[in-house]
């Protein structure tokens, strides 16, 4: 897919299209496909009688993608382009739509040529970051990630999980460079629990039982006794060597796991999977490995 930019210098988007291509790239599906459907019918009676407007096709191109359907997505994103849409929002809108169709490839692409000219675009680099995940270009990904913090004026707490995800995702021998990354993380964001857990996986990863049950001792008590904080307490027993304190840990969650309204189905099932394999043979090469194996990494 070739990139070819209108013959107009390239400025910053004016702010109706930057805030649909922010709302386009942060939004998730809807609960519903009523509620979807009833709004790709309102906009098309808008169209119907506002056809020029190229920010109704814009916004009706990205209901569509919600919906899973590339091909209506796409043709409304190039009558958006034809009548003068700005190139910022139709590229990126586009990219994200390639990438969800899985045409990881593609996005890439046109991606890497948007950023050639537009370097210090924090949406497009966050876009460019995830789908060089999808490609298991992990460390690229890391890099991406990285200048998607630095061009962004305030960048959540996610952006930065995300960011250590993918440099933990390019192999074992990154672990120390995310241990540094997410200390620095949670300077910036200590009370954020998931942060937390990660930064415990990375020292239980690295063999570092003291720096994990440091990380640990921080959480309320209150919040200890959920599964999740009793499978990294039981890990930290594993580093240890007390195999009694990690198998009464792991027990102890694995009762409380169908309890825990917390955890999506897949995950419980997952959990439940790695407590009773810790459960088996609470050893700390055993335990380090399901840590790792969690996080994407072969072992």
């Amino acid at each position: 897919m070739r990139y070819r930019p209108r013959r107009r210098s390239w400025r910053p988007a004016p702010w109706r299209y930057a805030f649909l291509v922010l709302a386009a790239l942060a939004a998730g599906p809807l609960v519903g496909h009523t509620d979807l459907h009833l709004q790709i019918q309102a906009l098309g009676a808008a169209i119907a009688n506002r056809p020029n407007e190229p920010e109704l096709y814009l916004k009706r191109a990205n209901l569509h993608r919600r919906h899973g359907d590339w091909n209506r997505a796409r043709g409304d994103l190039q009558r958006a382009r034809w009548l003068g849409a700005d190139d910022h929002a139709v590229d990126l809108l586009d990219a994200r739509i390639l990438a969800e169709s899985g045409q990881y490839a593609k996005a890439l692409e046109l991606l890497e040529q948007f950023i050639a000219v537009q370097d210090r675009h924090a949406t497009a680099q966050l876009l460019r970051a995830s789908t060089l995940e999808q490609l298991e270009r992990f460390s690229d990904a890391a890099d991406a990630y990285a200048k998607a913090i630095q061009y962004s004026s305030n960048p959540p707490a996610e952006l930065f999980q995300r960011y250590i995800m993918a440099i933990m995702r390019g192999g074992l021998d990154r672990w120390t460079l995310a241990d540094m990354q997410a200390q620095r993380a949670l300077e910036r964001f200590p009370r954020v629990t998931s942060l937390r857990a990660l930064a415990i996986d990375i020292a239980l990863g690295r063999g570092d039982a003291l720096a994990a049950h440091a990380l640990l001792s921080v959480i309320p008590q209150r919040l200890q006794s959920l599964p999740r904080w009793l499978w990294l307490r039981g890990q930290i027993g594993c580093l240890r060597r007390d195999a009694q304190r990690a198998r009464a840990d792991f027990r102890q969650a694995l009762g409380r796991l169908q309890g825990d309204l917390r955890l999506a189905r897949a995950d419980e099932q997952a959990l439940q999977s790695r407590l009773q394999a810790a459960i088996r043979n609470p050893s700390p090469e055993q335990c380090r490995k399901l840590i790792v194996r969690q996080n994407g990494i072969k072992y």
